[in-house]
């Protein structure tokens, strides 16, 4: 979820610009504007009975979910920016976190995967969902009296596939693409030699603006049935993609980046929410 090559790395790597699309309309000009509804809530508590240089537990942690729907929402890539102006519960408590807790610190932005996409179309829903985390309510309270803040929602733009070829002559070089400049992306082959059941890329930059990673082997059939993507350093994320064949040079890597996407400002005010 940053060098101008010799020519031989040039020649195997071009843009399709034919592949480029528009991912949905310019939400700022679109009419009426996203919305969100609270949809669940839900609570854990854990306290350290030894004390532990690790603790197993993350701590205690409020958080709800929101549907967020309007024009734009199916089409969106990422969320966050988690702004709370107001969160309080009948027992007179303040809930909004602090800021450099690990839960609700609502500073950088959610990258939304395809499993979640899938999950989310195949329940029905229209639009994403997104979460919002609160400081721990008291026993006591039953009742979040309001919550209210808003969040940003990172959708539209225009798709551009990077296709290289070659794969494995790729290893340990960066892709000088014009596509990846513009999505703030910085791509490296740090893995991919002949026969190997897989490949790994470093990815620097907003993952949000990274749409899908392809292997198209004979037929144009995807040869990659598994990923992940994991922080491999400071601003850097390391994408693993298993493959269902031995990797060889007739194989092509596609990489689909997304330009001029628009953060949506998605406001929310919740009232009398019941707790667990």
């Amino acid at each position: 979820m940053k060098a101008i090559f010799a020519a031989t790395i040039s020649a195997a790597l071009s843009i399709s610009a034919t592949a480029a699309l528009v991912r949905a309309a310019d939400p700022a000009t679109t009419q009426p504007a996203m919305t969100a509804t609270a949809t669940e809530i839900s609570e854990s508590r854990s306290r350290e009975l030894v004390k532990s240089e690790f603790p197993m537990s993350y701590g205690n942690d409020l958080i709800i979910t929101l549907k967020i729907s309007g024009p734009g929402a199916d089409a969106a890539t990422a969320y966050g920016m988690v702004t709370i102006d107001l969160a309080a519960d009948d027992a007179g408590d303040n809930l909004i976190p602090p800021k450099n807790t690990f839960f609700g610190r609502g500073d950088d932005m959610t990258t939304i995967a395809d499993y979640q996409r899938k999950m989310w179309k195949d329940g029905g829903l229209e639009g994403i969902e997104a979460t919002v985390s609160l400081a721990q309510s008291a026993r006591k309270a039953t009742t979040l009296t309001e919550v209210k803040g808003h969040l940003i929602v990172r959708t539209g733009g225009t798709e551009q596939v990077v296709t290289v070829a070659e794969v494995p002559s790729m290893e340990g070089k960066s892709l000088d693409d014009p596509a990846l400049k513009a999505a703030g992306l910085t791509v490296k082959v740090s893995a991919a030699k002949a026969n190997s059941t897989s490949i790994t890329l470093d990815l620097t930059g907003p993952l949000s603006n990274l749409s899908k990673v392809e292997l198209l082997g004979p037929g144009g059939k995807d040869l990659i049935n598994g990923s992940g993507v994991g922080t491999a350093g400071i601003g850097r994320e390391q994408g693993n993609y298993l493959l269902t064949s031995p990797l060889d040079a007739t194989m092509t890597l596609r990489i689909h980046a997304i330009t001029g996407q628009k953060d949506v400002t998605v406001p929310f005010d919740l009232k009398d929410v019941p707790l667990p």
